[in-house]
Formats: C-alpha cells, sequence, structure tokens
C-alpha cells in the first residue's frame, strides 16, 4: 500500500511512523492515556474539532432536511394545482367540443334545410304550374261541356235542311261558338 509520501510502507516502516492513506480517518490507539498536558489538550482539540465538524454537519443537513421539505411541500401543492387544473381543462375541452358539436348541428341543418327549401320552392312551383293547368283544363272542360250541351241541345231541332248540307251547318256552328 502506498503511503502519502509516496513510499512504499515495507521499505519506511523501520524508522518512521506510518501514515495512512487519505481515505481513511486516522484512528489512535485508545489503550494509552495521554502521558502528558500537551497530549492531553491535543487529544481534546481534536475531540472539540470533531464535535464542532460534526455539529456543522448536522446543521447542514438539517438544512437540507428543511430544504427538501420545502421543496416536497411545494411539489405537493403544484401536484393539487395540477390536478384541479386538469380537472379544468377537461371541463374547458367538453364544454369545448359540445359547443363545437352544438355550433356543427344548426350549420348542418342550415345546409339541410337550405336543400329542403330548394326542394320545398321546387314542389311548390310545380304545384303552381299543375293547378294552372288543372285550371285550364277544368275551364276548357266547362267549355267543352257547354258546346256539348249547345250540341245536343240541336240534335232536338229539327233540321230543314237536306243532308248534303250538314256540312255547311256545323261549320255555321262552329263559326258561332268562337
Amino acid at each position: 500500500m502506498m503511503s502519502i509520501s509516496g513510499t512504499d510502507e515495507k521499505n519506511s516502516s523501520s524508522t518512521s511512523q506510518q501514515v495512512l492513506p487519505l481515505s481513511k480517518e486516522r484512528k489512535r490507539p485508545h489503550t494509552k492515556p495521554p502521558e502528558t498536558v500537551s497530549g492531553l489538550l491535543r487529544t481534546k482539540r481534536e475531540m472539540l474539532l470533531l464535535q464542532y465538524s460534526l455539529s456543522v454537519k448536522r446543521e447542514e443537513i438539517r438544512k437540507l432536511d428543511n430544504v427538501v421539505q420545502a421543496a416536497e411541500s411545494k411539489l405537493h401543492k403544484a401536484e393539487e394545482y395540477l390536478a384541479t387544473d386538469l380537472v379544468r381543462f377537461e371541463k374547458f375541452v367538453k364544454g369545448y367540443l359540445e359547443k363545437c358539436y352544438n355550433d356543427a348541428i344548426p350549420e348542418q341543418l342550415s345546409t339541410s334545410s337550405r336543400k329542403e327549401d330548394a326542394e320545398i320552392k321546387a314542389m311548390l312551383t310545380q304545384i303552381a304550374s299543375l293547378e294552372h293547368s288543372l285550371l285550364e283544363d277544368e275551364h276548357e272542360l266547362q267549355e267543352k261541356e257547354a258546346m256539348k250541351k249547345f250540341l245536343r241541345g240541336l240534335e232536338n231541332i229539327p233540321v230543314f235542311y237536306p243532308r248534303k248540307n250538314n256540312f255547311q251547318v256545323l261549320i255555321l256552328l262552329c263559326i258561332l261558338i268562337k
């Protein structure tokens, strides 16, 4: 194992005290009480420094715990806000989709009703033209019935003309009717 000075432990063990690597703490044997006041002071000083470093590390840990708790509370509040925002967003999307659907229905109805209105107008014009032709046909029928009645009335009248002039009588009747 290498020591701090960079020499091999096997070579340096004979003359100097063994130096521990940087990654491990130095451990003093506790079997022997300090022999002098300076040794006692050094031990107390080391204990004080260790206690101080331990209290500083505990304080850092406590501060970090407080930071973690604050961050967790912020995270919890953010999650709550996110959940409420999600509910609001879902309501918004649902309302928006309903509005779009409701807006689309009148549009579809208006286009279909426009088509139906055009069909109805076309049918109404057809009905009007049929009614007009029906009235014309009824008027013509009435004229023809009147003519028929007139001609039937002529059948009862004796004809004094010879038979060859029947054709002339019909022509005269036609001229009189018109």
